[in-house]
């Protein structure tokens, strides 16, 4: 199965928005247990840049580590 990831469910499990961020994090689980392949656009990775790019390398690596259960 192949998962192509919204701008909006990555930003979702990086901010732990509810109601979404559960079952945006296990869609991301299933994709590191190798159960599911998954991409994003191209659009998708720089409006990702776009939005973080107020943090320091620091805080987007604590923002992702946050992310992790």
């Amino acid at each position: 199965m192949k998962a192509l990831f919204d701008t909006c469910v990555i930003i979702d499990v990086l901010h732990h928005r509810e109601p979404f961020w559960q079952d945006a994090y296990n869609c991301f689980l299933a994709v590191a247990n190798r159960q599911a392949e998954g991409c994003i656009t191209a659009k998708a990775f720089t409006d990702i840049c776009y939005l973080t790019h107020r943090q320091t390398p620091a805080e987007m690596m604590a923002l992702i580590e946050k992310g992790l259960p």
